[in-house]
């Protein structure tokens, strides 16, 4: 594979897959080395790159989930925490959050039914 014909993004993405081979990694450092581009060329392809690749998933910890579950109150607050997930891009993590929120307002929902029946007799 000749190097020299790729356009700098194709050396960009090569340079940001960590599943390459060593030796073709050192290969493409170099020339990216090579070929000197600048800091806003850099911030460019970085932008360019960050549109095409999709961003990770990261999924929801034990104890936020938790969280959510015990305190699925305040509409607004909890619209903001899952927003957040949204907004880098993460619609899965988004979605699986909102369905946390709704186990937890199920969850209390039962609580409070069954207070109501043991209590108000």
């Amino acid at each position: 594979m000749a190097l020299d014909d790729l356009s700098d993004f194709q050396i960009y993405s090569l340079m940001m897959n960590s599943e390459l081979d060593l030796e073709l990694r050192e290969k493409v450092n170099l020339e990216l080395k090579r070929r000197n581009f600048s800091q806003d060329h850099i911030d460019q392809l970085t932008l360019e790159y960050e549109k095409i690749i999709p961003a990770k998933s990261v999924t929801l910890g034990t104890g936020e989930k938790i969280r959510i579950i015990v305190f699925p109150f305040f509409i607004p607050i909890q619209a903001i925490f899952a927003n957040k997930y949204l907004s880098k891009g993460d619609s899965n993590s988004w979605r699986l959050y909102w369905k946390y929120l709704i186990v937890g307002w199920l969850f209390w929902t039962l609580i409070i039914l069954l207070a109501a029946r043991l209590f108000l007799k």
